[in-house]
């Protein structure tokens, strides 16, 4: 059992959400519940007489709450911050942290949780920072010469692009930091365009919820790269409703063949190419 017994437990899972008080709330006020419950016995008056007020205050912040759901129940229900970057983590090419092995050169998009610092031997400042995407959590070793270019910003409670080389510490898996990027600061190359949809030949894709995964949009890209051309890509995704040309470095052939093969993955439903008039 988690520390704090099933009660506490409870309320960090959500449990008690529609009941119209927040978690920090109901932590607070869990002693006085639970010793008004004891008094009160199964005498639901007296338990009413006795129920404490509870006192209002401000709500864990996020990344308590994602800790806590992921504490106790192995997953994250508030929603994970890294979601809102999927077309930055697709044409960055990022790996989910579930997915890394040693001595890979990785991209990661990693939301922050922990940043501590210390001083080297030569006096200068270096920093490791633990990060958490959907799919878990890892340690990122940021060295004095990159910490000096991060500092100003590089703080809890944010989207960060990463790009290092993973390592193994103690039987763990960590990722020595070559360069961190503010996830705000940066736009997919699938989103740099006019808004307007370029004339057919054209392919259009579209992800539905089955095919809207890391896996299978990472197998996408490294087929669409397979076969390059000069047909541009426009990219439907169902889930959020949103339509986009992705670059020009993903833009494949028309062949019968890329076809096939986008259909085995996608879906014939999924795949459309739009012929020239």
């Amino acid at each position: 059992m988690a520390e704090g017994g099933p009660d506490r437990s409870l309320i960090y899972a959500g449990a008690f959400d529609q009941f119209g008080n927040n978690r920090a709330e109901m932590i607070a006020s869990l002693p006085e519940f639970l010793s008004s419950v004891e008094l009160s016995g199964d005498n639901l008056e007296l338990f009413e007489a006795l129920a404490p007020k509870i006192q209002r205050q401000p709500d864990l912040s996020l990344s308590e709450k994602l800790e806590k759901e992921n504490e106790y129940l192995g997953a994250y229900l508030s929603g994970h911050p890294v979601e809102q970057y999927h077309d930055l983590a697709i044409s960055r090419h990022t790996v989910s942290i579930g997915d890394l092995a040693a001595d890979q050169q990785v991209n990661l998009l990693v939301y922050v949780t922990k940043v501590r610092t210390i001083r080297t031997k030569r006096g200068d400042q270096m920093a490791f920072v633990t990060g958490s995407d959907l799919t878990g959590e890892i340690s990122l070793t940021v060295f004095p010469n990159l910490y000096r270019r991060v500092s100003t910003w590089l703080e809890k409670e944010q989207v960060v692009f990463v790009s290092g080389k993973t390592e193994t510490n103690r039987g763990g898996l960590q990722v020595v930091a070559n360069n961190m990027t503010a996830a705000d600061q940066l736009q997919p190359s699938a989103q740099q365009n006019s808004g307007e949809l370029p004339p057919a030949p054209r392919w259009f894709l579209r992800l539905d919820q089955e095919h809207d995964t890391p896996a299978a949009t990472t197998k996408l890209f490294a087929l669409l790269s397979d076969h390059t051309g000069d047909v541009p890509v426009i990219l439907y995704r169902l889930k959020d409703d949103s339509k986009r040309v992705l670059a020009k470095q993903y833009w494949p052939v028309a062949d019968e063949q890329l076809q096939h093969e986008l259909v085995l993955l996608l879906g014939e439903q999924n795949v459309v190419f739009q012929r020239k008039n």
